[in-house]
């Protein structure tokens, strides 16, 4: 849990998860997911945000965000959380 170590579980209402889209950046995905469940309470919301079809192997965050950037507003309003590995 140490990569949420300063965020207070009881107090983050949503929290987003965006590795790599490759192996390792899936494979990232699943193992963060897993430890969010494990320290944040059950009622925050955890997402890994997908890649749709048509980005490239290795594409990240910026991608998206270059694709569509009103998604870091959405993000970003109050008691949301993004996380950037």
């Amino acid at each position: 849990m140490r990569i949420f170590n300063g965020f207070p579980p009881d107090r983050v209402e949503k929290v987003f998860i965006c590795y790599d889209n490759d192996a390792a950046g899936r494979k990232a995905n699943q193992e963060t997911l897993k430890q969010a469940r494990q320290y944040f309470r059950k009622s925050t919301k955890i997402t890994v945000v997908p890649f749709t079809p048509g980005y490239t192997t290795g594409a990240d965050l910026s991608d998206l965000l270059d694709a569509d950037p009103s998604l870091l507003t959405k993000w970003c309003e109050s008691g949301q959380l993004v996380l950037y590995f």
